[in-house]
């Protein structure tokens, strides 16, 4: 299971400079750009007076030096299996030893998102990706070679790998549309949402869906008003993203709004995080947050998640949380927000993503932080303050590894960030 941002307040000020701000010129690599290391403190749980452990000095290494890739392009997601690496630029996808070397050229992606996400998974000797906003799934060799269409649940059959700008005819063509947000995958089952999308991009309804690899029926497991995003499954649970319809009165003062401008978006109602036990009832409330730039589930297992954004909608509550899956009062772990995403590390998560350099600071730029999964103290392992942004992230053993570009001068790098204190 993989798991895959001015004034209003200080976190929101941290959060957008953190996906935004351009700095000075390194990766974190060999120039040794401005960036905090681990020798600086990081919060630990909210109300305590104990001060987390100091990582030691951290400096990141390449496993793929800084690359120009086509005119503009990033590295959109990368996998780790085994002793190599696997990564995909808009059009490429390349293989790489975890030990370093010189990146090979297997193949080709798929048909992009507008947004250019891309997901990569791996089932033995091939490597799997959905097609984009499609409940589409597709396969290549990991020895290289096309991709091919094996699990197609559209009415039609289709089939993956569609250009963007073909889907998105395709779509205009129709009026309203089914969406599949980008699914988990556990190795055995996709879990994803099928959004009903109508006029103006809004969504009126959502189901989430379990598909199994070896393909066959899907199993509807929560179909329901409103807009369901960012499912994951963590242990008994299926936890996503929920923004509820629009009440009465945001309606009303849209048709207000629409007389004076038909370019209105329609209004959407509060959103939270939510999990649902199949079979065991209906969906329970974890926390009600949003986030203006990432997505709001960071990582989990199966008694807990970690979940960052703005508590009630609230931009001086921001902050990152752990949440029991069995209910209770969040506790903040961090009083920052990060826009990135989590792993599961032995007895420990890693989060990584855009953040304050340091809770407060007004520097920001990516942070990767060790939280400890039964309750204790963090430890910041680096904040890297340079001119580069961060588009992906996986973890390989004690090693982080980081997809950087700098628009500067359109290079793409894969770091290595050392986790160990």
């Amino acid at each position: 299971m993989r798991g895959k941002k001015l004034a209003v307040g200080g976190a929101l000020v941290a959060a957008c400079l953190g996906g935004c701000e351009k700095k000075t010129d390194s990766p974190g690599g060999a120039e040794k750009a401005q960036a905090s290391r681990g020798t600086e403190e990081a919060p630990g749980p909210e109300g305590s007076s104990a001060k987390p452990k100091a990582a030691k000095s951290t400096e990141p290494t390449y496993l793929v030096p800084p690359t120009q890739y086509g005119e503009h392009d990033v590295i959109r997601d990368v996998l780790v299996s085994g002793s190599d690496v696997y990564f995909v630029t808009l059009t490429e996808l390349y293989r790489v030893p975890l030990a370093g070397g010189t990146p090979t050229l297997i193949g080709k992606t798929l048909g992009m998102t507008l947004a250019g996400k891309f997901v990569l998974w791996e089932d033995g000797e091939r490597l799997i990706a959905q097609s984009p906003s499609e409940p589409i799934f597709m396969e290549t060799p990991k020895a290289g070679g096309p991709w091919k269409t094996f699990l197609d649940l559209t009415p039609n059959k289709v089939g993956g790998g569609r250009s963007a700008m073909a889907r998105l005819f395709d779509d205009l063509k129709k009026g309203e549309k089914k969406r599949a947000t980008f699914a988990d995958f556990d190795g055995t089952d996709f879990y994803f949402s099928l959004q009903n999308v109508g006029a103006m991009s809004s969504v009126s309804s959502s189901s989430i869906l379990k598909v199994p690899l070896k393909g066959g029926s899907p199993e509807l497991l929560l179909d329901t008003p409103g807009e369901i995003d960012e499912v994951h499954r963590y242990g008994k649970d299926i936890v996503f993203k929920f923004t509820k319809p629009p009440s009465a009165e945001q309606l009303a003062e849209y048709d207000k709004a629409r007389k004076k401008s038909p370019y209105t978006p329609k209004p959407k109602g509060p959103t939270g995080v939510f999990a649902l036990t199949p079979g065991a009832g209906e969906p329970r409330l974890l926390m009600n947050l949003t986030h203006m730039m990432s997505s709001l589930i960071l990582v989990g297992d199966e008694s807990q998640v970690i979940l960052s954004g703005f508590e009630e909608g609230d931009f001086k509550r921001g902050g990152t949380f752990r949440v029991s899956l069995a209910g209770g009062a969040p506790q903040k772990i961090d009083a920052r927000p990060f826009s990135g995403e989590g792993f599961v590390y032995g007895d420990s998560f890693v989060i990584a993503g855009s953040a304050s350099a340091q809770p407060g600071a007004l520097k920001a730029g990516e942070v990767v932080l060790v939280v400890p999964r039964a309750r204790g103290q963090n430890r910041q392992v680096i904040a890297l303050v340079d001119e580069w942004t961060t588009h992906a992230r996986a973890l390989a053993g004690d090693t982080l590894l980081l997809c950087r570009y700098s628009e500067r001068d359109n290079r793409a790098a894969v770091v290595r960030i050392s986790l160990t204190p």
